[in-house]
């Protein structure tokens, strides 16, 4: 009985607690289901790529472009999300792959929506990270990241380029589709000014500026503004008004206010706050003078070089600062490192030295104004060490215009017209540890002191041509000036530095063939001369460069064209033009390309319509056809093979004349052969026809060899061309004494 009741008992006591038992568990249950987390996927997230221009719209050189990365969540919990941003070279249009630079970065415009973000710019892969400590849902529009790119100033084609950027991003594991945005560039747009904004002085009884801006004119009306207004432009009255009637100002103005100012005092604003106030001697009028003190800008942030052990940046500013650099291993995320520069200066080279090798860095610089002490801080950049340091040093290094060789290891400068094709060439030491070279103008006269920092225009992709041999084909600036050129090489090992030509390239204006009225004259004939000191002469300039199989020879001479412009680049030295035109008398002018001289002439003819013109033109056209041709035999046979050939040559008339002498002296006779007996009779006109050939080839070979190739080769021709000569006129006489026995013996 009592087991039974405890039964009883217990059973009671379960159906009792079993609601707050389930509960329990159902809370439990809750609870798992709301702490439980779930790894986000590529559709928990979306990213999308925008510009304030619409896609593959025209944007004009200079221009800064807006972009936005969107992002959208739909998860609850909030994750890590990493943004990367990157842009590459442009396609010109019509080519199959050739790609040049098209923006660059402007420092500080890359920004977030959200506080718990780091942002990294990396220079030198032209790549934009934001990484974000926790992404969760979003509402509205979603986040939306932000930077700024700008179009380069110019470009060295006139084709539109395609340029792109690209957008992608991973959401703790899952990662996004790449988005592109793409847009052309095109380098002969320019910018449309904005409209002036226009002031409508209309005449009433008071002039009045809102809220109050009031004065009463005196009898001649002299205005001096008192107030500062914001916006403040230039209002001129006229005409000039009487002591009645007055002017109101439309449209009207807000006046900002302003600390206490003293008319008369030079008064220094810093942050809205009255810093310094500069009262003068002697003050003959009341004059309100403001000086607003802005903080100094980063206005371009370049990587120089990149081993395994340093690195060089320059940095340049607005103004005059003392630079500090704080830098440090980015997996840290710590910057316990210093470099402080020493003097107060606008360029500033950083070097961060004793680097560890493939490692990871991330700097940011802090520029200070000692005499209004503003700072400004930049963004973190990022960099990545070399594996090791593989020699990668310039050997050797050419340039050439069509065919001809403009650089030799004595040229300091060459000489180049604005928009010219040329071809570049560099020899790399350890060619197998190249990535990339590229190749860029830099204008010597806008750098001042800081070298290459501040680089040109486009950039050009050097491929490589032979063994060890790196080539590229790149137009002149379409601006006359000094340049270098600028290499940048970046290494398998990610090892990137800067390297320069040893030579300069000055872009001028071409030679020019003008009348006395300074028109063009088209079709001109210019042959070009070149004075060489180890003869003390001008020689023709086909012997002086060296051309290749395909070359300018044929071109001799060269011809202007429509605007009287020579197509013709040269290297430093003194030259000879020559110039031929129909109804121009013929002239010859001598210049020099070098430091006294750094540009083309503009060459003037005098009119000569008379017949002896056109006579010695023509006469000019025959001597240059034959120079031609020579040059062209020379050039595709070169010199031993002509004389080789010259030779041969007179052994096979040597051989032709040993055959006809046996024919006179009748020792082939025995053959009774018919060729035999119709060559015994016609013998003695056969060698008559056949020693004044023999004679006139031998004259021709032997001036062509004198004028073209020397006397020491043309030596053998001459005597052979002598020696010939006499035996043709001692035939000859022979010849005739016999004639005339003949005839004496007939009478």
């Amino acid at each position: 009985m009592g087991l039974k009741k405890i039964t009883s008992l217990l059973l009671a006591l379960f159906l009792i607690l079993n609601p707050l038992l389930l509960v329990n568990l159902y809370a439990i249950e809750k609870e798992i289901q709301v702490t439980g987390t779930v790894n986000p996927t590529s559709n928990s997230f979306n990213l999308d790529l925008s510009s304030n221009r619409p896609p593959l719209d025209e944007v004009y050189p200079g221009e800064v472009v807006d972009f936005s990365i969107t992002v959208n969540s739909e998860s609850y919990t909030a994750f890590p999300l990493q943004i990367k941003a990157t842009w590459e070279d442009g396609l010109v249009e019509g080519s199959l792959g050739n790609y040049v630079e098209v923006y660059d970065y402007v420092l500080g415009s890359a920004s977030s929506p959200l506080p718990n973000t780091d942002i990294y710019v990396d220079l030198l892969n032209r790549e934009i990270t934001w990484d974000v400590a926790g992404m969760a849902i979003t509402a509205g529009q979603g986040h939306v990241f932000t930077f700024k790119l700008q179009v380069k100033p110019s470009f060295l084609t006139t084709s539109r380029i395609l340029a792109t950027v690209y957008a992608d991003g991973i959401y703790k594991t899952a990662p996004s589709p790449q988005k592109n945005f793409q847009l052309y560039v095109n380098p002969l747009l320019t910018p449309t000014p904005s409209p002036t904004p226009t002031l409508t002085l209309t005449p009433t009884p008071t002039l009045s500026v809102s809220p109050t801006a009031t004065f009463t004119p005196p009898p001649t009306f002299t205005p001096t503004p008192t107030e500062f207004l914001t916006p403040l432009p230039t209002v001129t009255l006229s005409p000039t008004p009487t002591a009645t009637p007055t002017l109101t100002a439309t449209p009207t103005f807000t006046v900002t206010p302003l600390p206490s100012i003293t008319p008369g005092v030079t008064t220094i604003i810093k942050d809205e706050t009255v810093v310094a106030s500069l009262t003068p001697a002697t003050s003959p009028s009341p004059i309100i003078e403001t000086i607003v003190l802005e903080k100094p800008k980063f206005q371009k942030i370049t990587i120089e070089s990149i081993t395994a052990k340093d690195a060089l940046f320059t940095v340049t500013t607005s103004q005059d600062v003392l630079l500090v650099t704080r830098y440090g291993l980015c997996e840290t995320g710590q910057f316990p490192n210093t470099i402080k520069s020493k003097r107060n200066s606008r360029y500033h080279e950083v070097l961060f030295s004793d680097l560890k090798p493939q490692t990871v860095y991330c700097a940011f610089f802090e520029a200070t104004n000692p005499l209004t002490t503003q700072t400004s801080s930049s963004e973190v950049f990022l960099f990545e060490t070399a594996s090791l340091d593989t020699q990668t040093s310039l050997l050797s290094s050419s340039t050439t215009w069509n065919g001809l060789k403009l650089s030799y290891t004595t040229t300091t400068s060459v000489y180049i017209p604005e928009n010219e094709e040329i071809v570049i060439s560099v020899e790399i030491e350890n060619p197998q540890e190249i990535d990339v070279i590229d190749g860029e103008f830099v204008n010597r006269s806008v750098l001042g002191a800081s070298t290459l920092s501040m680089a040109n225009v486009s950039k050009v992709r050097f491929v490589e041509t032979g063994l060890g041999v790196f080539s590229a084909q790149i137009a002149t600036p379409f601006v006359a000036d000094d340049y270098l050129f600028s290499l940048q090489i970046r290494t398998k090992d990610k090892k990137y530095k800067k390297a320069k030509l040893d030579y300069s390239f000055l872009i001028s204006k071409p030679l020019k063939i003008l009348d006395k009225q300074g028109l063009p004259i088209e079709t001109a004939r210019v042959l070009l001369e070149r004075y060489e000191e180890s003869t003390s002469r001008f020689v023709p300039f086909n012997q002086s460069f060296t051309l290749n199989s395909t070359a300018r020879a044929f071109s001799l001479p060269y011809h202007t064209q429509k605007d009287g412009s020579l197509d013709i680049a040269l290297s430093e030295g003194k030259y000879r033009a020559t110039i031929n035109a129909i109804g121009y008398v013929t002239k010859s002018q001598e210049f020099v390309l070098g430091a006294a001289s750094n540009t083309y002439p503009s060459i003037y003819l005098d009119a000569d319509f008379s017949i002896t013109s056109i006579i010695q033109y023509v006469q000019e056209s025959l001597r240059l056809g034959f120079s031609v041709f020579v040059g062209d035999l020379s050039l595709y046979f070169g010199t031993r093979i002509l004389y080789t050939i010259g030779i041969c040559i007179q052994l096979l008339m040597i051989l032709i004349l040993f055959f006809l002498l046996l024919i006179r002296f009748g020792l082939l006779n025995r053959f009774n052969s018919k060729i035999v007996i119709i060559l015994k009779d016609i013998e003695s006109e056969l060698m008559s026809f056949f020693l004044s050939f023999w004679s006139l080839m031998s004259i021709t070979t032997s001036f062509f060899f004198l004028v073209y190739q020397g006397f020491g080769i043309a030596l053998p021709f001459l005597i052979m061309s002598v020696t010939v000569t006499l035996a043709d006129l001692l035939f000859f006489i022979k010849k005739e004494r016999r004639l005339l026995s003949l005839e004496s013996l007939k009478i």
